[in-house]
């Protein structure tokens, strides 16, 4: 999938009603979350989704959101939530908290395991005392990959409402641990003057002042008043939201030469033309299968009642009969 910055055509935005339902049910797919993070967006359409080892030993830069299972070898992704009859879906702890709240990836899992079952054969005739499972993690919906080719990627889910809002309104950082939001902001100020030829020096220093707030918390307010403590960082945390948003939506600004710039146009411009975007109503979705499911499951568990009933009806005539 070569990936061609100067085109203009536009990506299709599929709705959720279409195909996303057989997608999510398809367990040769496997997903990974950015939250609404674009330059790692830019980042993945032109490289893949890689490990932080990964990164390094290509020179590239990458910022983590905080500290996982996965370390610094492995990718985490989310299985899919497949429909069962007996028990209604499959754990979706994972699949809630990382693929529906922001852009994430559908990752094709037979074309993307050839090379990471490769990679998993290297480490295990390099070290035979140490596990290279693919699953580990605290959720049962969660597994690791190596490495994630952008030829593995066959398209993305948004949620619908954040199309159309501008950038200035959109939470680049979010689910990050605090002390990974330094990093972060680096991250995205180094990858727009790259990408945008923009840097704000009044802007950046207004940012580290409040990184260095978040930093030293501690010494503002004691452990000892949490409520205090947690009012403080949220505020600090808040303030630092506002000032990123503001931060990229000026750079594209300037790349775009327009006033108001949304997601979907950052989507028009590095997404590539053939890759299906599902455009989410993550409640209407979650509300409509989580409806199907108690259904099934209250079927399933009625229909064992009832033959346990019979059962146990049999068992009396045949005693009564004795």
């Amino acid at each position: 999938m070569q990936m061609n910055k100067t085109k203009s055509s536009t990506p299709p935005i599929i709705l959720e009603q279409n195909k996303a339902p057989q997608i999510i049910n398809n367990t040769d797919y496997i997903y990974h979350g950015i939250g609404l993070n674009v330059l790692k967006l830019i980042g993945i359409m032109d490289h893949g989704i890689l490990s932080e080892k990964g990164a390094a030993e290509k020179g590239l830069n990458l910022a983590r959101n905080f500290g996982g299972y996965n370390k610094n070898t492995r990718i985490s992704c989310v299985t899919a939530p497949r429909n069962d009859l007996n028990t209604g879906y499959s754990p979706r702890v994972a699949f809630n908290m990382y693929i529906q709240n922001g852009i994430s990836f559908i990752i094709d899992n037979k074309i993307n395991d050839v090379i990471n079952n490769e990679l998993r054969f290297k480490l295990r005739c390099k070290d035979q005392s140490k596990k290279h499972s693919f699953q580990k993690s605290i959720h049962k919906d969660e597994s690791q990959r190596y490495i994630i080719i952008k030829e593995a990627i066959s398209g993305i889910f948004i949620p619908k409402e954040t199309l159309t809002k501008p950038l200035s309104k959109i939470s680049f950082l979010s689910n990050l641990a605090l002390n990974y939001y330094k990093p972060n902001c680096e991250f995205i100020i180094n990858n727009l003057k790259k990408e945008c030829q923009y840097y704000s020096q009044f802007s950046i220093t207004k940012i580290n002042v409040l990184l260095e707030k978040l930093e030293n918390i501690e010494n503002i307010v004691p452990v000892s008043e949490i409520k205090k403590r947690d009012y403080e960082e949220n505020k600090i945390i808040q303030s630092i939201q506002t000032e990123i948003s503001a931060y990229v939506n000026a750079a594209f600004q300037k790349k775009f030469n327009k006033n108001k710039v949304t997601l979907k146009d950052v989507l028009k411009t590095y997404v590539p033309p053939e890759m299906p975007i599902y455009a989410m109503d993550w409640e209407r979705f979650n509300k409509k299968h989580r409806n199907k499911t108690f259904l099934k499951t209250s079927l399933s568990n009625l229909l064992t009642t009832s033959n346990k009933s019979k059962d146990n009806s049999k068992k009396s005539i045949s005693n009564l009969v004795k």
